[in-house]
């Protein structure tokens, strides 16, 4: 699952992704529910699509610090991950210090994207402007 993806990429940058998102994990037991887990939230009345992702600070700075804008903190993130969610409406990303290229041709498969927090990265692109 794509959410369990984004858990192993924030892992990957030596974060503690399961002290930050403890609630996500594989889905094993059929009456598990990503719906349930915290940073997400569905929609019921359209079976469960996730329809906000609230993926603020998950590296977890001090975000009063100017340190995190320092470019050794810097990740690049594949924004394709959020590819399977058709449903998604809001996608906040604030505070995480991604680095990078965006463009506005990447989110063209959110098509029901109404909101996208960008702020507090080091982003380039015409989707990075539209979206600080």
């Amino acid at each position: 699952m794509a959410l369990l993806e984004f858990k192993a990429f924030v892992k990957s940058g030596g974060h503690d992704a399961d002290d930050l998102l403890p609630s996500w994990v594989n889905l094993t037991d059929p009456n598990d529910d990503c719906c349930k887990w915290e940073r997400v939230t569905c929609d019921h009345s359209t079976k469960g699509h996730v329809i906000e992702l609230s993926l603020n600070n998950t590296r977890q700075f001090d975000i009063s610090s100017f340190s995190i804008f320092d470019h050794t903190n810097s990740w690049y993130l594949n924004i394709s991950l959020f590819q399977p969610f058709k449903e998604l409406r809001i996608l906040n990303l604030s505070f995480n210090v991604i680095s990078g290229w965006i463009q506005s041709k990447e989110l063209k498969v959110f098509e029901n994207l109404e909101v996208l927090d960008l702020a507090a990265n080091m982003l380039s692109g015409s989707a990075a402007a539209e979206g600080s």
